[in-house]
């Protein structure tokens, strides 16, 4: 009987259940979700915020995570896919039907050149509605973080930031929206990694909020990816085979219009008739 309380529950308010499952922690509510039927879980779990579920997703099952994705729209599925650290996101591709999986797969692919290629996606994200004790909480299962990034509740857009700083003076039991709120732009996952070197943020944020075309956040990135992603970038573009194929080609049109002027032209070298030797 309560199986059947709870599963109804669940199915009328997604919204609600959601809220709950999110101040549960994690683990816990990862735990309770593997034991649901997916087409039950799937509806909670859209309406968590982004990151929260995406780490529920590594803490359930591959293929029970496997089983929400399906349940979700694609746009839904590929969104929640991205926040999926890459050890488990490859486990769930693998329980996906292939032609799902493939496209997935794609959906993810960035050019190195751009600042999605290196999303961290193991950044502290909440709602204002959470409390200070919730960031602290998240935070100690995050690395680097200066600041805890806002998303709305309902929207699911970045609202902005809250320092670390600010939530060490403040009250645990105090929402997050009831702190001083930094406006911190965002990082486009479609700007050129380039672009961010000279970002206005760097000097206080130890990683920069990244978010998508529904301005969600997709993770992070700091400084030590931006380094590395330029400089695989800059050995991707020596190493690659077209430039190098292009190169050949052009080598081999040289060759072959030098050796066309030498044997059409009539005054060249070859032919030119030698001069008298001096008396």
């Amino acid at each position: 009987m309560s199986d059947a309380l709870t599963f109804a529950y669940l199915e009328q308010a997604p919204a609600a259940a959601a809220k709950v499952l999110q101040d549960i922690g994690i683990v816990e509510a990862a735990a309770f979700l593997d034991s649901v039927p997916a087409r039950l879980s799937a509806p909670v779990i859209n309406h968590m915020i982004p990151a929260i579920s995406a780490r529920c997703l590594e803490h359930m099952s591959a293929a029970r995570s496997a089983s929400v994705l399906r349940s979700l729209s694609y746009q839904d599925a590929a969104g929640l896919l991205r926040l999926v650290r890459a050890q488990w996101r490859d486990q769930i591709l693998a329980e996906l039907p292939s032609t799902v999986s493939r496209r997935l797969t794609r959906s993810l692919r960035y050019p190195l050149n751009v600042v999605g290629a290196w999303i961290d996606p193991d950044v502290p994200v909440l709602s204002p509605e959470h409390r200070v004790g919730d960031a602290l909480q998240y935070l100690r299962q995050t690395r680097n973080a200066s600041h805890v990034f806002l998303e709305s509740t309902g929207s699911g857009q970045f609202v902005g930031a809250v320092s670390l700083a600010e939530l060490l003076h403040s009250d645990p039991a105090a929402t997050l929206g009831q702190l001083r709120i930094d406006a911190v732009k965002p990082v486009s996952n479609r700007a050129a990694l380039g672009s961010v070197a000279f970002h206005a943020a760097w000097d206080d944020y130890l990683v920069l909020p990244v978010v998508g075309r529904r301005n969600n956040v997709l993770g992070g990135i700091s400084r030590a990816t931006l380094r590395r992603g330029a400089r695989d970038e800059r050995t991707a573009a020596s190493v690659d085979p077209g430039n190098i194929v292009g190169q050949l080609v052009f080598a081999l049109l040289l060759t072959m219009s030098g050796l066309v002027r030498l044997i059409f032209q009539p005054d060249s070298a070859v032919n030119r008739p030698r001069s008298a030797e001096p008396q």
